[in-house]
């Protein structure tokens, strides 16, 4: 189709051709480069049903130069993913997180858990982070230590340090000595990648809790702190709150 037959088509509300006509002027394709026109294209599109638009309007409503609404972000990926598109589904997590983000910020705890939640049960580590963090603190939550073992484990299982952290402490309150050697050193191990501070802290539980141990069972703590971490770099990406 020429330009001009793409636009009367769009205007004429097909829904195909008002996605095409927003990417040429989202990427000054035969036109001047407009987003505002863009998103105006591309909405009119998810509208009227187009599943490559509605994730568009979804990931662009994501982003500060488009509002940065992520409640209208989650909708339209949810319309995406209704409709069968794959990439919303990864995408829908990171609206999720921000949108929690914003509520954990303002002390919001139950909206923060909310959207949280919905992140954290498909499988994303911050917000499992988080979840463990609400249920050990009781932030909108009843507090429940069993609860915020579960959720801490999920998330440090995927490399996130602070999860790992968190854990062992809860393991220390609880005399499992083992159990929080293990995850205090995994944590200590990946701190010193990129928080020396975080690392030194860490030490620091790892020199008081060995007390409690024999040598035997530090080493066995230690080669099984190792065999998880090889494990997590094998099979998942490794997160940390501090690079949220």
């Amino acid at each position: 189709m020429t330009k001009d037959e793409i636009i009367e088509k769009a205007k004429n509300g097909d829904a195909e051709s008002q996605f095409i006509l927003g990417n040429m002027y989202f990427f000054g394709d035969e036109v001047e480069m407009n987003h505002k026109l863009a998103f105006f294209w591309y909405e009119k599109s998810a509208m009227n049903g187009n599943v490559y638009a509605q994730y568009q309007v979804g990931h662009l409503c994501s982003m500060k130069d488009f509002g940065q609404d992520y409640r209208k972000s989650i909708y339209w990926l949810t319309q995406a993913i209704n409709n069968g598109h794959e990439g919303a589904k990864n995408q829908i997590l990171v609206s999720y997180l921000k949108l929690a983000e914003e509520y954990y910020q303002g002390k919001n705890y139950t909206e923060a858990l909310k959207w949280h939640k919905k992140a954290a049960l498909s499988g994303e580590s911050f917000s499992q982070y988080r979840m463990g963090l609400f249920y050990e603190k009781g932030l909108g939550v009843n507090q429940d230590y069993s609860q915020a073992v579960e959720w801490y484990t999920k998330s440090a299982e995927q490399g996130n340090n602070e999860a790992q952290y968190n854990l062992a402490n809860i393991f220390y309150m609880q005399n499992d000595y083992k159990n929080s050697y293990i995850w205090f050193y995994m944590s200590y191990l990946g701190y010193l990648h990129y928080d020396q501070t975080d690392a030194e802290k860490t030490k620091q539980r790892l020199d008081d809790i060995s007390h409690y141990l024999s040598y035997n069972e530090i080493k066995e703590a230690e080669s099984k702190a190792r065999e998880k971490l090889d494990y997590i770099e094998q099979h998942t990406i490794s997160y940390s709150t501090k690079h949220i």
